[in-house]
């Protein structure tokens, strides 16, 4: 069994059990589209621009974010108040007491 296929199977699974997750990623051939939950409008920031911050688009279930295809990369939310704890499958603990989330094909 391939990465690409354990990566998927972990998202899977950890959707079932988390029940209402506030976040999920689609991985798409060319794209990565990465969801989030969230009552108010949040910002995406990922480590391949430097953590620009990236207003999210709405949709009828909450916001998105699409990113060009990559093996790996860092990233985290933020809204008015502040950062967004995320549910996502892998982390890193900062040194400001926050986390980033990471991606890892």
């Amino acid at each position: 069994m391939n990465k690409t296929y354990l990566l998927i199977l972990s998202f899977i699974i950890a959707g079932l059990f988390s029940g209402c997750s506030t976040h999920s990623i689609k991985i798409d051939t060319d794209k990565i589209v990465l969801f989030l939950k969230n009552k108010s409008e949040p910002t995406f920031h990922y480590s391949l621009d430097g953590y620009t911050p990236h207003k999210m688009s709405k949709t009828s279930f909450g916001y998105y974010y699409e990113v060009k295809k990559a093996s790996q990369f860092k990233y985290f939310f933020t809204d008015e108040t502040g950062l967004i704890k995320a549910d996502c499958p892998l982390i890193e603990y900062d040194d400001f007491g926050g986390y980033n989330c990471i991606f890892d094909m």
